[in-house]
């Protein structure tokens, strides 16, 4: 199953709540086979990831690359312990919508990131996608990669203003 994490706001909770779901799914609890997808360009996922699990490995690809750089997705695989990995971010996600339309024709731009994560599904339990709060083609392509979403929010205090009158 394939959830991306997701919100237009930033600072709702979307990496953290990745990053905690994937720990507790492959703790002896559950011992399930997750593959985390750090979508934004700021590569926090991938960070707190990287540093919690005291990764000493090659970091050199990363989705970016699987998806405009003709990287094998399985090259791009951090195997953090053997039921975690992580396909990291990188800030290069910044050029996405423009990559994807010089790259790739119309019908096929928001299916990159389904295409690529076809050859892999069947090999883990969950995949999760830590996406950014862009509203293009990214975002586009995590959620039709994904079976679900979850969207996080944080409850706002109402103000009132006159701004705010009903007239």
């Amino acid at each position: 199953m394939i959830i991306s994490f997701g919100n237009i706001k930033g600072g709702v909770g979307k990496t953290t709540t990745t990053a905690v779901l994937a720990h507790l799914l492959t703790n002896s609890t559950y011992d399930k086979k997750i593959l985390c997808i750090d979508f934004s360009p700021q590569g926090d996922l991938s960070s707190i990831l990287l540093n919690t699990y005291e990764y000493t490995g090659d970091e050199s690809h990363t989705i970016s690359d699987v998806l405009f750089n003709d990287i094998e997705v399985d090259d791009a695989i951090q195997v953090l312990t053997d039921n975690l990995h992580l396909i990291p971010g990188d800030w290069e996600l910044v050029n996405f919508n423009k990559n994807a339309i010089t790259s790739y024709n119309k019908d096929y731009q928001k299916s990159l990131l389904k295409s690529v994560l076809n050859s892999v599904e069947s090999v883990y339990d969950f995949i999760l996608i830590d996406t950014s709060t862009d509203m293009g083609l990214i975002l586009d392509n995590a959620l039709i990669a994904s079976d679900g979403v979850i969207i996080n929010s944080k409850p706002s205090a109402f103000r009132a203003n006159e701004h705010n009158k009903i007239c």
